[in-house]
């Protein structure tokens, strides 16, 4: 009898065991080496305070593809054929809308025709939730930039 496994659930699994892996996420005011700071100015609103709570969650749901800095290099990101979003780049960060961020940190990628691969967050729909998309969005932002001095530093060496 043969065992038939689609790539789907390899990804899935993989994915899996990479959270449950994962380093512990940063503390409020730390992304690692060359941390912005704990509030992010959106595009179109005020700042908003980027709770412990959400760290985690971006930890544990995103990381995993978009890298603990939101770089598009993280472990199971590595293996897909179309990467993941690089959220440092300021070419990505000015070409999209808050609004869309939060579209597709929800709905998934299959919503706005990009991956299919990005998974909706159906648990954040709710307007009680809302908050907590705010603060992953502002998260998003803050990350702009964080991959320019990285790239100096290897290109200086």
């Amino acid at each position: 009898m043969r065992l038939f496994v689609s790539t789907g659930s390899v990804v899935l699994g993989l994915a899996l065991v990479i959270a449950a892996c994962a380093p512990a996420p940063p503390k409020a005011g730390e992304l690692g080496s060359g941390s912005a700071p704990s509030t992010a100015t959106q595009s179109s609103g005020p700042k908003v305070t980027i709770s412990d709570a959400t760290r985690t969650l971006y930890a544990r749901r995103c990381a995993m593809c978009h890298g603990p800095q939101g770089k598009g290099d993280g472990v199971a990101g590595r293996g897909l054929a179309q990467k993941p979003t690089d959220f440092t780049t300021d070419a990505w960060q000015v070409s999209v809308t808050d609004e869309r961020i939060a579209k597709v940190t929800v709905h998934g990628g299959k919503s706005l025709s990009l991956s299919p691969l990005m998974p909706p967050q159906p648990d954040l729909q709710s307007p009680d939730k809302k908050q907590t998309v705010d603060e992953l969005v502002a998260l998003v932002r803050s990350f702009r930039g964080a991959g320019a001095s990285t790239q100096a530093q290897t290109q200086s060496q």
